[in-house]
């Protein structure tokens, strides 16, 4: 039913994580912060991300008993 991607590229994932930091930095109006998709991949790894910077994070995922 769904498909399998290749794994990101690590300088990829490495600009993601700054572009990340860059939107905390400049948008600290309110710390909590509404991810979708985060038992995986890319939501996963933005919910740690923002969790690691002090942001209160509210994770939804489609099967949490699934979660990885």
């Amino acid at each position: 039913m769904y498909k399998t991607f290749r794994k990101i590229d690590k300088p990829f994932v490495s600009a993601y994580r700054n572009f990340v930091k860059e939107i905390l930095n400049k948008f600290i109006m309110n710390n909590t912060v509404f991810i979708t998709g985060a038992s995986s991949g890319l939501g996963k790894a933005t919910a740690r991300l923002f969790q690691q910077n002090g942001w209160n994070v509210i994770a939804a995922m489609r099967s949490p008993e699934n979660e990885n």
